[in-house]
């Protein structure tokens, strides 16, 4: 967990989903001045991939990615 959490940007990440809410793709672009969208996407990808970070998609009308801890969520 401190290899991922010493690669920029992964704290903060993690300190927007600490609410027990979903947190929606465009509260982090919205959140994080100067972050590219592809490093953005790297990161969460890569908290994703450490299980840290649970994703739900959903593909409605309105489409939406949320993330959430996975802690929060079981």
């Amino acid at each position: 967990m401190r290899e991922i959490l010493q690669k920029r940007y992964c704290e903060d990440l993690l300190s927007l989903c600490c609410s027990i809410e979903p947190v929606r793709y465009m509260r982090f672009t919205n959140s994080m001045n100067g972050f590219s969208s592809n490093t953005l996407e790297v990161r969460l990808k890569e908290l994703e991939r450490e299980e840290h970070l649970l994703r739900q998609g959903n593909h409605g009308i309105t489409p939406r990615v949320e993330y959430g801890l996975i802690y929060n969520w079981r």
